[in-house]
């Protein structure tokens, strides 16, 4: 079972495109956009889980862990230090606010629901990211040939009664947030491409590219539509992923290594970004530098230095970290090679 190229392309752009939003710079019509990154990675999670465990994955919830939790510890760390200096190594820090910091920390290192965000912003995304995978791994412990789809009846019964209950109870609540729905989208596209994937031709290749031109020049084009159209927008995810995938069945595979690099190195750009705009953030102003929300250029600048920080993590930490402990923690339990 081989790594879906142009799908681990598209992660680099989610990501990108959740850096450019981090940035604030508006496109044309004041529009503030992160051009659906990440309801874009949800349905890329919903597809991939189900890919993988539908082809013989083994140790499926620890090997998410593995892959999600050292880095975010990593990141999480990195952004108290970035914001607290060495102070971050005395206790005053950790038990100065109410909550204290290392209650919310706890919070965020573990993915307890919280109406605050975690204390990486960016972690709420991640505290979804686990809840689906719980789903998931206790729907494969029923059936690992219809856990995909058990996980789409758990998902959208939780979103029922919380609708029928009007939102009362906090953690059913929290969990029907409107961004779940795109893991169930990402089921139903990977039932629909191995389905008709095989089909694809020419003519389905062409028409998916237009799809995506569509897709992402729609944010460019905001002055040009109402906002009675923006609901609308909220199928590109679906849309973008599935066209993503039916190009290449239809024999277009993106195979240029910067390109692969982006995607494989999109979850640490995604998590480390925001404190890398912090720390740019004071330079700028002390420079008497636009921002990069009022500069092309200065947007270009943080979007790109926040790529090349996210890689270097990648390849400096995140991998490393990952090699050790899946030698560690899976090779001892699977001595026979398996399926990254």
């Amino acid at each position: 079972m081989g790594t879906i190229l142009n799908l681990q392309v598209l992660r680099g752009f989610a990501a990108m495109g959740v850096v450019f939003y981090h940035t604030a710079y508006l496109l044309p019509g004041d529009f503030h956009t992160e051009f659906f990154g990440v309801p874009i990675f949800f349905v890329i999670s919903g597809f991939i889980m189900s890919y993988i465990t539908q082809n013989g994955e083994h140790d499926f919830l620890l090997k998410r862990l593995i892959r999600i939790v050292p880095i975010y510890w990593f990141a999480t760390f990195l952004f108290l230090l970035t914001n607290n200096r060495l102070r971050i190594f005395g206790p005053k820090v950790w038990l100065a606010d109410d909550p204290p910091l290392y209650i919310d920390t706890m919070r965020s290192f573990f993915f307890l629901p919280c109406e605050k965000f975690p204390v990486l912003g960016v972690g709420w995304t991640l505290n979804f990211e686990m809840y689906f995978y719980l789903v998931f791994a206790g729907m494969l412990m029923i059936s690992r040939r219809w856990a995909p789809v058990l996980t789409i009846v758990f998902l959208i019964g939780v979103i029922y009664v919380d609708r029928f209950t009007g939102g009362q109870w906090f953690l059913i609540h929290y969990y029907s947030h409107e961004y779940i729905d795109f893991f169930v989208r990402g089921i139903a596209v990977y039932y629909l491409w191995a389905w008709f994937g095989r089909f694809s031709s020419p003519i389905v290749v062409a028409l998916c590219l237009a799809v995506l031109v569509v897709c992402f020049a729609m944010h460019f084009a905001r002055p040009l539509w109402s906002d009675a159209i923006f609901p609308w927008l909220w199928v590109f995810p679906t849309v973008v992923v599935a066209s993503v995938l039916f190009i290449e069945s239809g024999g277009l595979v993106v195979t240029w290594r910067p390109l692969l690099l982006l995607g494989d190195a999109s979850y640490s750009i995604y998590l480390t970004h925001t404190t890398w705009l912090e720390v740019l953030r004071p330079y700028i102003r002390d420079f008497g530098l636009p921002t990069p929300k009022d500069s092309f250029a200065m947007m270009f600048f943080g979007l790109t230095s926040a790529a090349l920080v996210g890689i270097a993590i990648h390849l400096w930490v995140e991998k490393p970290m990952l090699r050790k402990l899946r030698t560690r923690l899976l090779d001892r339990q699977n001595p026979m090679p398996i399926a990254s």
